[in-house]
């Protein structure tokens, strides 16, 4: 038998994906990988994207147009990167991106927001879509978080879940 994704994973959403970079040559080389990811992933192809780019490098003339040209190359319609020379390092820096964007209104017209980091692929997104749609799960409903687990032999759901371990370098959160 062939399934089929329900209906409501094909409806049309407002949908952000937000990176954060310290403008390394690691996140570039990774990020240049993304449309080869995208190009199986039709959900998120269609997502708008803003990259948060901290750090010093941001003032360099020649590091801001290497980045531009990757981020351009994106087969999504609006991708857009916002550079910083403040950067206070490490996971303090991947909080700021995510204060910045919070504190400027940046997610306000989006329904989800998925936070990635430019070095973390998506090779199936279905799962995540259908969280998103409120399809997956032993009880489906509405989410309002999407988070990816370092245990994924313990898989939690609801509240309560005391043996999960967060991946913090992806999560999909309600904007509204």
């Amino acid at each position: 038998a062939v399934s089929e994704k329900p209906k409501a994973c094909l409806r049309p959403m407002r949908l952000l994906l937000y990176l954060a970079t310290h403008l390394s040559d690691d996140h570039a080389a990774c990020l240049t990988c993304w449309p080869a990811m995208l190009a199986h992933a039709p959900l998120l192809r269609t997502a708008d994207v803003l990259v948060y780019a901290g750090g010093p490098a941001a003032a360099v003339p020649a590091a801001r147009l290497s980045w531009q040209s990757i981020v351009n190359a994106l087969p999504n319609r609006n991708a857009t990167i916002f550079f910083s020379v403040f950067n206070p390092g490490y996971q303090d820096g991947a909080k700021y991106a995510m204060h910045v964007a919070l504190t400027s209104g940046w997610f306000d017209a989006y329904e989800w927001v998925v936070r990635i980091n430019p070095d973390v692929m998506v090779f199936d997104e279905s799962r995540l879509t259908l969280a998103m749609a409120g399809l997956f799960g032993p009880s489906p409903g509405r989410y309002e978080g999407v988070f990816a687990s370092c245990r994924r032999n313990k898989p939690c759901y609801g509240r309560g879940c005391e043996h999960g371990l967060i991946q913090t370098g992806t999560r999909a959160c309600l904007a509204a």
